[in-house]
């Protein structure tokens, strides 16, 4: 039997069978959302089992350690563990086999596995998992690279973090692009009573990636989210966070990029279950040449949550040409005790002729967009855990380079 607690004791081929009928996007999440993306591009990929015992393609392998530092590196069905500073943390990598048999019980705590195809592809598809257990604080950034992918295949990957009680925990993760294949990498983070998170993700776009963070907060945990994305061929990025305990927080912190014919579908959403729980979201984009950049930030402070605080903020800037940029944010209140509910959404168009100016001042473009950025992009690093601005900066930096 597959997953039984999780699946209501349906065969892997009754799995199989709903993937088929499921669509990727259910048409009551965001009509917007769903009229600008693209989902077709993820159907050109498929996994077969032969995959895993191919050479997985990563990209600049031999120089990946130098180029990256990291304690953990998860290169697709395998994992490396590089520091010995980290007696606070125990990691347990688990195979597909073991995974597919229900074995690992804490994986898939997921609230709805048939809300997209791209889940039920993720759990059908998985080619191996991470289970970290944080026991200890630590005041060290625990840095977790993820990377690799099979050609012209699919890629599954899963990482269930759990953060004991009262423990405080800083982790970064660095998503490397997939090449010539797709990648979908969920993690699912518990946080239980009191605990405390800072968590950083940068993201690269490739041919394909599909990526998902889970975050259950128990009673009078909080965590502070971070994201970086750089789009790529398609590049979604959902981050959900469930405040189940009371006096449970989040804040997060969100900043995409597209360029070129790239484009970024960027989800925040949070969901307020108990009493006395907060969540704020602040989401930033910026789309130019021929992208798209499609952002949504939604809040849902549902009946029991008396007293709670919703806040969502989306904005962006298109620098025209044929680029898109949609914001799209939406809070849900149900209890009818609200203490603030707020949502906003701008979207400014820079003015083509302010670039034009710059260019002909000896700038090339990306220095030129750099220039006229500069304020915004500084405006969201300013409030990013300070553990974390130097990393962030150099990785915008290095995207105006490339």
């Amino acid at each position: 039997m597959f997953i039984r607690s999780l699946s209501k004791n349906l065969s892997l081929e009754d799995l199989r069978g709903l993937e088929r009928r499921i669509p990727y996007q259910k048409i009551h999440d965001s009509p917007t959302l769903k009229f600008y993306t693209n989902w077709s591009i993820y159907d050109r990929y498929i996994f077969s089992e032969d995959d895993l015992y191919k050479d997985l393609y990563v990209k600049s392998l031999g120089d990946l350690y130098e180029r990256v530092a990291a304690d953990i590196y998860y290169l697709g069905s395998k994992v490396e563990i590089l520091s010995n500073k980290n007696s606070h943390i125990d990691v347990r990598y688990y195979p597909r086999k073991e995974i597919l048999e229900g074995s690992v019980r804490e994986f898939f705590n997921i609230p709805d596995l048939f809300e997209s195809k791209m889940i039920l592809r993720h759990l059908l598809d998985i080619s191996s998992g991470l289970y970290i257990d944080i026991k200890d604080s630590s005041k060290d950034l625990l840095k977790i690279y993820v990377g690799g992918s099979f050609k012209s295949s699919h890629l599954s990957q899963h990482i269930y973090i759990r953060i004991r009680d009262s423990v405080k925990s800083k982790i970064l993760f660095i998503v490397d692009a997939p090449e010539d294949g797709m990648r979908t990498l969920f993690n699912e983070f518990n946080l239980e009573n009191n605990a405390e998170a800072t968590i950083g993700f940068v993201m690269f776009g490739g041919s394909a990636s599909y990526n998902r963070n889970y975050l259950s907060l128990d009673k009078g945990s909080s965590v502070r989210f971070f994201t970086i994305i750089f789009g790529g061929e398609a590049s979604t990025l959902i981050n959900s966070y469930y405040l189940n305990g009371e006096r449970s927080s989040v804040f997060s912190r969100s900043f995409t990029l597209s360029r070129e014919d790239e484009w970024i579908h960027n989800a925040e959403q949070a969901f307020l279950e108990n009493i006395d729980t907060e969540s704020r979201i602040f989401m930033r984009g910026v789309a130019y040449d021929d992208s798209k950049n499609i952002m949504r930030g939604y809040a849902k402070q549902n009946r029991d949550a008396r007293r709670s605080k919703a806040s969502v903020d989306v904005q962006g800037i298109n620098l025209g040409g044929r680029s898109l940029l949609v914001t799209a944010p939406f809070i849900e209140v149900l209890s009818g005790d609200v203490d603030e509910a707020s949502h906003s959404a701008s979207q400014y168009t820079l003015d083509l002729d302010a670039e034009f100016y710059l260019r002909s001042r000896g700038l090339d473009k990306d220095n030129a967009i750099k220039i006229l950025l500069k304020d915004y992009v500084e405006d969201y690093i300013s409030g990013v855990d300070e553990d974390l601005q130097k990393v962030f900066r150099e990785y915008l930096a290095n995207s105006f380079a490339s």
